[in-house]
C-alpha cells in the first residue's frame, strides 16, 4: 500500500516514513504543506495521504478537501497532536476518511491507514454503482 506524508517538520516526516515502511507501506512522497502539495500528492497517486494538522490546521483541512476533490480514490487521514471535536468535524466534512492522534503506536497508525483505504474504496465503489 502506498502512502504520501504531508508534515511541516522534516524530522517528523522522516520518522513517520520510517515507521510506516516498517509496517509494510511504500512511501511514495513526503512534503511540507505548500501550494504545490495537492499536485505532488495526486501525481504520486498514493492509496492514502497522511496529513499532519500541526499548527496550521485550517489550511491543512483545505489541502485535504482539494486532494479528495482532485483524486477521490485517495484516502486522506488527518494526524493531530490534540483531540479537537471541531477539527475532527471539519476534517470529515473536507473528505477525510480518518483522524488519528500522534500518540498512536506505529502498528495502530498502520491499521488506521489501511482501514481508511478500505473505507474509501468501498464508499467510492458504492457511489459509482
Amino acid at each position: 500500500m502506498k502512502v504520501f506524508i504531508v508534515e511541516d517538520h522534516a524530522l517528523t516526516r522522516e520518522t513517520l516514513g520510517d515507521v510506516l515502511e516498517d509496517q509494510g507501506f511504500e512511501v511514495v512522497g513526503r512534503c511540507p504543506a505548500a501550494a504545490a502539495t495537492v499536485q505532488a500528492v495526486t501525481a504520486a497517486a498514493p492509496d492514502v495521504c497522511l496529513i499532519s494538522l500541526g499548527l496550521v490546521g485550517e489550511s491543512m483541512i483545505e489541502i485535504c478537501r482539494a486532494i479528495t476533490e482532485a483524486a477521490p480514490m485517495i484516502a486522506c487521514v488527518m494526524l493531530s497532536l490534540r483531540d479537537r471535536p471541531g477539527e475532527i468535524t471539519a476534517s470529515f466534512r473536507a473528505g477525510a476518511c480518518g483522524y488519528v492522534l500522534a500518540s498512536l503506536a506505529g502498528d495502530r497508525l498502520a491499521w488506521a491507514l489501511r482501514d481508511a483505504v478500505r473505507w474509501r474504496r468501498s464508499r467510492r465503489a458504492s457511489e459509482l454503482s
